[in-house]
């Protein structure tokens, strides 16, 4: 099975794992994975091969299968038959001749004698260790022959401090492990330093990235949950569950089961048909309840038969005492033990064990066609999730009693239809809301309930703010000023605003939305309009004192089922936009957490994209992406293609020099967003694509991306230099195609941030002043101005500034001509970048270094990063195998060798070579 990347998402703790082996190969190590059959075990062990091979390791490896345990020295053979040409003649004649036979590599029939064999095996492995390091990789252990498993075994008990690391996977199957010598082995030589993985169930977003990968298809989030409690996590059984889901003609309808797919249904019917009526009967109903304790299966009269599930070993105990079944595949299969009629008399009987959601849910799967009073049930149910704040089961739940409502019952089949739609869109099941909404929108009168409909569609037009916008406006006219709705609509109509480009006007609209929502006695859409009021005048500056305060005590005595403008998300941003990035980041990830908790993929989308921002702020930009490929999944999920997620993604791919696809996702989020009539995220795309220009020294392609965005800002309102830091790229891309116009836009912003107080951007006016003052020829008034930048920086959680100051500092002084100083602040840029890892910004340093003239004295001024990379490439390795090593990119690499050269007054890798010996 080939593995790709997608496959890999969702594994940082074994990626980690594999990582820290690779990198203390030159030492004995051992790592062991651990995963039930299909959970990704061995394209994780194929990603440690690449890694080691990458890193100079020879990898020697064995994956073998189960028809092979027979087959005598299969797995030896495998790990040592192409190395014989390199090393056999350094090994004592007989051992050679010993392994030869063995591994069938002459005169076949003859037999070598055992003890021979396991002496040349340990010899075989140390000669390769004595050559370089060696990686010892075993898929599957449990099916090595026996054979290979003496030799090997034997080795690794003997290898001692020989430079021979070890990955291996082994199957657990039904949680029982049987013990494996040479599992024993490691234990024995690394002892507690053996590291022992298991491999763990992937979540709901990581299995769309393999869905998607490799079937082309994804799901709605909702539809992705059902799949990942399905499948156990287990990346195979997910996909064939999608497999299953694909080939069938109309969606999967809310509260049915996930069909089995053709390829596991054999097993699984396998597993379960050997039990008597009375154990299958029990499996339907612990399958049914999702709480199947053992006073509800006695109740159920199911008791007796506990025992038989428990010694076939499809039921076991949980911890709490519960009963589970051994996989949730023997559970979907499970229901489909009983026929239909069995079945619906079943959920009846459970529906009298039961209470609340769950009574409800066994009364829709007992009826056999509408019911009244079940839709009822269903509705109360729906409506009591919503009010704990679970989405995702007031959806399922709406859904059900929509299609159980009797359809002569048009008025409350309607208000149905709107009511499941709103619980869908924030559930981000947007083609299912979308196909609820537009028949109401043609037939119900204008007023009130059809203003929510036209809200419902203005949520779902997001990504067409202009649109949005109209149905917003519409929906304030039908509502009328009495109706909550009113207040909602004018909530999201300054929301659409905003994003449209007037934040004036949105600020009216949430004032407004406020009064309304008061009036009304809605304390929900008062605090979602509180929120928003003070978001956008964070935005303005025009704060009023003690507003947001106000509106965290009253979110926190209101429980709530949106998490959509909530005020301490509101505050943490607030906190965000003013650099206290710690503060804010604890904020915004506890909401982020209710989004989850809530089922609220609308808000779990938007805070991810304020944590991305967050992120690259504060110089994490490998969590920077992680936020944005989660942004990405959710508006997949969601069937939008929004500028907010392609803004995202641009943003942390510029840091980290993924130039090719930053720029097409700048490229496409400017165009979506100007064809939508988003100004916002237009603003802030073209300001990634300025960044990333910028960072590749192209200042004609950044100051095109870059020229209009300050005006663009400004016109819309926005006065806090903190929320939208725009303007420092866009003066730095002026200054450098001839600075026209440059000073006033500096004094504006350092105006600006002087009454906010904001170290960064204060940092960054100064910088600016001092690339003028460079540019316009008087190095000296701006290397005060430098001075003040760095001074000004110290107070910022920012460091990549501190770095790019840095930067324009030194590049100043190898102009005046003043080396030693130069190289001493280009060097200290570069260290910044390297840490960062932003590879742009550190072949700009390394180019910058790489001018001054002059040799230095000796390697002790290189840096740490700079020395690792001189070693290795010394030893010979490529540029691309060192980056592999130090788990860096190729331009970092290329960046630290300027540095290098620059330092040393080296011209050439193979005079790096000749110094680097000498030492």
């Amino acid at each position: 099975m080939k593995s790709s990347a997608a496959e890999l998402f969702g594994r940082e703790r074994e990626l980690a794992a594999i990582s820290a082996l690779a990198k203390g190969a030159a030492a004995p190590a051992a790592l062991l994975l651990e995963a039930e059959p299909g959970m990704g075990k061995t394209t994780l062990w194929r990603h440690g091969q690449a890694v080691a091979r990458a890193s100079g390791i020879r990898v020697l490896a064995s994956s073998p299968a189960s028809g092979e345990t027979q087959l005598s020295f299969a797995a030896l053979t495998d790990v040592l038959g192409a190395t014989l040409t390199d090393i056999g003649s350094r090994m004592p004649a007989p051992q050679r001749r010993a392994l030869e036979v063995a591994l069938l590599l002459d005169t076949p029939g003859e037999q070598a004698e055992q003890r021979t064999v396991l002496a040349a095996t340990l010899t075989a492995l140390r000669l390769l260790a004595d050559d370089g390091p060696v990686l010892l990789a075993i898929d599957d252990l449990q099916w090595v022959d026996e054979a290979s498993v003496e030799a090997l075994t034997f080795s690794v008990r003997r290898l001692a401090d020989a430079r021979v690391s070890i990955l291996a996977t082994r199957r657990l199957e039904s949680n029982r492990t049987q013990r494996l010598p040479f599992v024993d082995a490691l234990e024995q030589r690394h002892g507690d330093d053996l590291q022992r993985v298991g491999v763990r169930p992937l979540n709901a977003d990581s299995l769309h990235d393999v869905i998607r990968e490799r079937l082309g298809t994804t799901f709605p989030h909702s539809v992705m949950e059902r799949i990942a409690n399905g499948s156990g996590g287990n990346p195979f059984y997910a996909l064939e569950l999608a497999r299953a889901l694909t080939d069938q003609p109309t969606p999967i309808e809310p509260g049915t089961s996930l069909p089995l797919p053709t390829s596991l249904q054999e097993s699984v019917r396998r597993r379960l048909s050997g039990l008597s009526r009375a154990g299958q009967e029990l499996l339907a109903v612990v399958s049914a309840l999702s709480d199947p304790k053992p006073s509800t299966i006695e109740a159920a009269g199911c008791a007796d038969a506990v025992d038989e599930a428990l010694r076939a070993g499809v039921l076991e105990y949980d911890s709490s005492g519960r009963l589970r079944f051994e996989h949730p595949l023997l559970a979907s299969g499970a229901t489909t033990l009983l026929p239909p009629p069995a079945r619906r008399r079943m959920h009846a009987r459970l529906a009298d064990l039961v209470g609340g959601e769950e009574r409800a849910r066994h009364l829709a799967l007992s009826a056999d066609g509408p019911s009244e009073d079940v839709s009822i049930a269903l509705h109360e149910a729906a409506e009591q999730a919503a009010g704990r704040g679970a989405i995702g089961a007031a959806a399922e739940l709406a859904e059900q009693a929509l299609r159980l409502t009797p359809p002569e019952l048009r008025e409350t089949v309607q208000r149905r239809m709107l009511e499941a739609a709103g619980y869908e869109l924030r559930h981000g099941d947007t083609a299912r809301a979308r196909g609820h909404l537009e028949p109401l929108l043609e037939e119900l009168p204008a007023g009130p309930t059809r203003a929510g409909v036209l809200l419902g569609l203005a949520r779902l037009r997001e990504q067409d703010a202009a649109r949005a916008l109209e149905l917003c406006q519409q929906a304030i006219a039908e509502a009328g000023p009495r109706d909550v709705r009113a207040a909602e609509a004018h909530q999201l109509a300054a929301e659409m605003t905003m994003l449209s480009g007037d934040i004036p006007t949105a600020l009216d609209h949430a004032a407004l939305a406020c009064r309304l929502a008061e009036a009304a006695g809605d304390q929900a859409i008062l605090i979602e309009s509180l929120g928003t009021l003070c978001h956008y005048q964070t935005y303005t500056g025009a704060i009023e004192p003690g507003l947001l305060e106000r509106a965290v005590e009253l979110e926190q005595h209101q429980p709530r089922p949106s998490n959509n403008y909530s005020p301490r998300e509101i505050y943490g941003l607030r906190l965000m936009y003013g650099d206290r990035l710690d503060e804010a980041r604890s904020l915004l990830e506890a909401s982020y957490d209710t989004a989850e908790e809530l089922g609220d993929e609308l808000d779990r989308g938007a805070l991810l994209i304020h944590l991305t921002q967050l992120e690259c702020r504060a110089g994490n930009y490998a969590r920077a992406e992680e936020r944005a490929r989660e942004t990405g999944v959710v508006h997949q999920q969601s069937r939008w293609q929004t500028p907010s997620a392609l803004f995202s993604a641009a943003l942390a791919g510029s840091y980290l020099g993924h130039v090719d696809s930053a720029r097409d996702y700048a490229v496409e989020g400017a165009r979506l967003a100007a064809l939508g009539g988003s100004k916002v995220f237009e603003v802030l795309n073209l300001w990634a694509l300025g960044l990333l220009e910028l960072s590749l020294g192209n200042s004609e392609a950044a100051h095109a991306a870059l020229a209009d965005v300050p005006a663009m800002v400004d016109r819309m309102g926005y006065r806090n230099p903190g929320v939208r830091p725009v303007h420092g790229d866009a003066i730095e891309a002026r200054i450098a195609v001839g600075g026209a116009g440059a000073e006033a836009m500096i004094d504006d912003l350092a105006e600006r941030a002087a009454a906010f107080d904001h170290p960064t951007i204060m940092g960054m006016a100064e910088r600016c002043r001092g690339l003028l003052a460079s540019h316009s020829g008087d190095p000296d008034a701006a290397l005060v101005h430098f001075d003040r930048a760095l001074t000004q920086l110290e107070r910022s959680p920012q460091p990549l500034e501190r770095g790019r100051t840095l930067l324009a500092m030194g590049a100043t002084l190898r102009r005046a001509k003043k080396r030693r100083e130069a190289r001493a602040a280009l060097t200290q840029a570069l260290e910044i970048f390297d840490m960062l890892g932003t590879p742009l910004w550190a072949e700009r340093a390394a180019q910058e270094l790489a001018r001054i003239p002059g040799r230095t004295a000796a390697s002790t001024d290189l840096t740490e990063t700079e020395r690792r990379v001189a070693e290795l490439v010394a030893q010979g390795m490529s540029n691309k195998e060192v980056a592999a090593r130090l788990f860096v990119s190729v331009r970092t690499v290329e960046a630290n060798l300027s540095s290098i050269y620059a330092k040393l007054g080296l011209r050439s890798r193979s005079e790096l070579v000749g110094h680097m010996s000498q030492r």
